[in-house]
């Protein structure tokens, strides 16, 4: 069988060493937010900085990533995300993607 891993469907800044969350952000070859995607429906958009994974605190991209693959496609995650100072919690449900 193939590997599957969960994911929300964001591309993360792994430059970003503010260690205040996850930044959400894409480059030339990706976009932020996967249109259609897990996160994409939840209402996540490009630039927004994911704090928290069902209350527990990430600082970095990596952490995020770690914290989504500790859970199975079709889990639902509560993610702390905040935008232009504001905080707010969204669900997404975790989907999956093939190894590639």
């Amino acid at each position: 069988g193939s590997a599957t891993h969960p994911v929300i469907g964001v591309s993360v800044d792994m430059t970003d060493r503010s260690e205040d969350g996850a930044r959400v952000g894409g480059d030339d070859d990706r976009p932020g937010v996967v249109r259609g995607g897990p996160a994409d429906k939840a209402g996540i958009r490009d630039g927004d900085l994911i704090t928290a994974v069902d209350g527990a605190r990430v600082r970095n991209g990596e952490e995020l990533i770690v914290r989504i693959r500790s859970h199975r496609p079709g889990d639902k995650l509560e993610l702390t995300v905040e935008r232009n100072g504001k905080e707010r919690k969204v669900t997404v449900t975790l989907g999956t993607a093939g190894r590639e």
